[in-house]
């Protein structure tokens, strides 16, 4: 097999002679194969890879099909652990997005409570005031003008406009 070597990025650029923002892309298209130890990123050279580019002139003696084979494994797991890690960012969105939707779920729920509780009680004051609307029609009374302000300050609360009184 092919003698390899693992260099940090840097020192892979300057023995292939590119820059280590090529390396980083030749990495990401699985055409290098790297891996991260003690978080730092090794980059994997066989001597065949040191030689450049270029046909048959890159075989050297001891490249057979074998070694071909053991190059399409490595970029083959380097793809696998790009894939797993991939996985594992969805799954924590999605996980992050089903807890925001939950929340959002509760949310609403108090809401339609609240909404339902202030209805029941605008019903009830409406109810009052239907009662004493008619005294008030003859004769104003404290007790009326009450009402009416409750009434009002309620549907404030709701954010909507209060009916003008009498109607």
């Amino acid at each position: 097999m092919a003698n390899q070597e693992t260099l940090s990025i840097d020192a892979a650029a300057a023995r292939l002679g590119i820059t280590p923002g090529a390396v980083r892309s030749r990495i990401k298209r699985g055409t290098l194969w790297a891996v991260r130890r003690d978080g730092r990123v090794q980059v994997a050279l066989k001597d065949r890879a040191l030689r450049g580019p270029g046909g048959a002139a890159d075989k050297a003696p001891g490249d057979t099909p074998g070694d071909m084979a053991g190059e399409t494994v490595l970029r083959l797991r380097a793809e696998v652990a790009r894939q797993k890690h991939r996985v594992r960012a969805l799954e924590a969105e999605r996980d992050r997005l089903l807890r925001h939707l939950d929340a959002q779920y509760k949310f609403l729920d108090l809401e339609f409570a609240l909404r339902a509780r202030l209805q029941d009680q605008i019903d009830r004051l409406c109810d009052r005031l239907a009662t004493a609307l008619p005294e008030a029609l003859v004769e104003p009374t404290e007790g009326a003008d009450r009402l009416w302000k409750r009434l009002e300050r309620q549907l404030e609360r709701l954010g909507e406009d209060p009916p003008a009184p009498g109607r």
